[in-house]
């Protein structure tokens, strides 16, 4: 029989999704804020020309980034971080519809309290279906062996975590590199993918985290 250890830390990231006339600044500063963590390593924005997915919802000329950050966490932690990264998605498509005041109230603050938690679940209340989004957030989480994206959608290369999230091995490194998978998506494959991950990467191995 095994024994039941504690699995190491790992290096939370976000894959970020957004129209070019969308301030992305005001994401990093959500991000870290509610996270209390700071962001270390910026990829290139790079054109959004994997898929025309996001485009009914979000517009033309989207642009991708990733981004990580620097503290090590818990794995355990990516189903919260991935509720509460889609609370922050609704709240800036609350602002970007026009739809709620307390939404802008809720983002522009900098100090993390019951008020602005309330206005969170407010903005998410208060969002149409209709709605589209400014920005899509996805996070997960980069180890020296793989990388782990979140998704609310069940399929058969997914496992369940819990709060209605499951999880994916996106990309596996192998002999100096990250390799491709049948689900792995286009865009984690691009240079700018590869070179944030193995960046991310060596970070956690500075760390000794392996």
């Amino acid at each position: 029989m095994g024994n039941i250890n504690t699995p190491h830390s790992v290096k939370i990231f976000f894959g970020l999704i957004f129209n070019e006339s969308f301030d992305i600044k005001k994401v990093y500063k959500i991000l870290e804020e509610k996270f209390k963590n700071k962001i270390d390593i910026y990829s290139p924005v790079i054109d959004f020309s994997f898929t025309k997915y996001y485009n009914k919802e979000m517009g033309e000329n989207l642009k991708r980034q990733w981004v990580s950050f620097a503290t090590l966490m818990p794995p355990e932690l990516l189903a919260k971080i991935k509720v509460e990264t889609n609370n922050i998605e609704d709240s800036f498509a609350a602002i970007h519809a026009g739809t709620s005041s307390e939404a802008s109230a809720s983002l522009s603050g900098i100090s993390e309290d019951s008020s602005r938690k309330s206005c969170l679940s407010s903005a998410s209340q208060l969002i149409s279906s209709s709605a589209g989004r400014a920005v899509n957030i996805d996070p997960g989480y980069i180890t020296p062996a793989n990388v782990i994206l979140a998704s609310t959608k069940d399929f058969s290369h997914r496992i369940y975590l819990s709060k209605g999230i499951y999880a994916e091995v996106t990309t596996i490194y192998r002999k100096e590199g990250f390799t491709k998978l049948p689900w792995t998506y286009p865009d984690y494959l691009c240079p700018t993918a590869t070179e944030f991950i193995l960046q991310a990467r060596k970070c956690i191995l500075a760390k000794g985290n392996i």
